[in-house]
């Protein structure tokens, strides 16, 4: 039963027709969902700054010179500078963002512990999506986000603190765990409320959803039968509860839920990937987050509007076309990679590039005494 066939029920009708009838069948695109989707924008603002962070925060230098007074290091990440005595010798590093690896001081194969200190902040993120939606269940979304919001705002002041990775990578996982926020006075969510018994509190939020709506009398009249309805079956049925466990009570509800968040699991793993290495691409790091968030936002937008506009182009259909082009993209660069082919020379990255410049200046200061030097200018921003 859809909300236009809510319209049209009269005023007597019986427990199957009532059966029939649920909280979604008066919700519709008006005020009240507009409200709420931009109350969600605060959400995904909040959670997105998080999660965007360590793309900045856990970006390389490009480059990491030693000046001396007579002679230059041009890269001292460069193999053929791998034996290079530094004793003498303070590091320039030529940067686009202050990351971790610079306020650490974590150069060439040092980096990678940086990258290592992403992983485990994303296994809070997991871990927290999983603890935070069994608690929101319980005890109701509104107040588990008030709590994440009071959480992720102290440890995020605590990071400032840190004064090594180890402190680092503890703090921002703690925060991935209650990564979250919503403004305060956004009501509990109406189906929670039926499925906890609080019938009261839910036909208060209906009815202020229905008056923002513009509802009609009748849509009104029947909101408050179906909840009524409601409360005579879960007295008579006694309450229940559900955990995770129940996604997985049956052959096809296990099928579909595992193969969902497989497909989550390896586009999360793909796009996060690319996110958190994205100062390996040739440009700045701040034009490439740029393009890389508007393609995101605008694929977004486009298939929400599709998927609700054509009946064909379902969730389904999206899935399967989105999944199946990552699979031949994936499986392109494999094939690439073992028969030992080479990006094309139109596609140069930030390494190659430096790299040219460092060939240029050791062949200039080649005949040049080594002398390494205490003083250097940071350049960045």
């Amino acid at each position: 039963m859809n909300s236009t066939e809510v319209d049209a029920v009269e005023e007597v009708i019986t427990e199957e027709e009532l059966e029939k009838v649920s909280i979604d069948d008066f919700i519709k695109i008006g005020p009240h969902c507009y409200l709420i989707l931009i109350f969600a924008e605060f959400i995904l603002l909040a959670a997105a700054g998080n999660m965007m962070y360590m793309m900045y925060a856990g970006a390389a230098p490009y480059s990491v010179p030693c000046v001396g007074k007579n002679f230059t290091i041009p890269d001292i990440c460069a193999p053929e500078y791998s034996n290079a005595s530094l004793e003498d010798c303070e590091i320039q590093p030529k940067y686009d963002f202050k990351s971790v690896n610079i306020e650490f001081k974590l150069f060439c194969k040092n980096g990678q512990l940086v990258k290592s200190s992403v992983s485990y902040q994303m296994m809070g993120v997991m871990f927290g999506t999983l603890l935070t939606g069994q608690l929101s269940d319980r005890f109701g979304r509104i107040k588990i986000i008030h709590v994440c919001m009071v959480i992720v705002t102290v440890i995020s002041y605590a990071t400032t603190f840190t004064t090594n990775l180890f402190e680092f990578t503890l703090i921002r996982t703690l925060l991935g765990i209650f990564n979250g926020g919503l403004i305060g006075f956004v009501r509990e969510s109406p189906r929670w409320l039926v499925q906890r018994g609080r019938i009261e509190e839910a036909r208060v939020i209906m009815n202020r959803m229905l008056k923002m709506d513009g509802a009609s009398e009748k849509k009104k009249r029947l909101m408050n039968v179906m909840l009524d309805f409601e409360r005579k079956k879960q007295h008579s049925q006694g309450g229940k509860s559900y955990n995770v466990l129940k996604l997985f009570s049956n052959r096809g509800m296990s099928i579909a839920i595992s193969v969902m968040c497989l497909g989550r699991f390896f586009t999360s793993l793909i796009n996060y990937g690319l996110i958190f290495n994205i100062e390996k691409i040739s440009g700045s790091l701040f034009v490439n987050a740029l393009i890389t968030g508007f393609l995101r936002w605008t694929i977004n937008i486009i298939f929400a509007i599709l998927d609700f506009k054509l009946k064909i182009f379902g969730r389904k259909v999206v899935h399967f076309g989105a999944q199946f082009c990552i699979a031949i993209c994936m499986f392109s660069m494999a094939v690439s990679y073992l028969l030992g082919s080479k990006l094309p020379e139109t596609l140069p990255t930030k390494k190659s590039k430096q790299n040219q410049k460092n060939a240029l200046i050791e062949q200039n200061l080649q005949d040049q005494p080594l002398v390494l030097s205490d003083k250097s200018e940071k350049t960045g921003h």
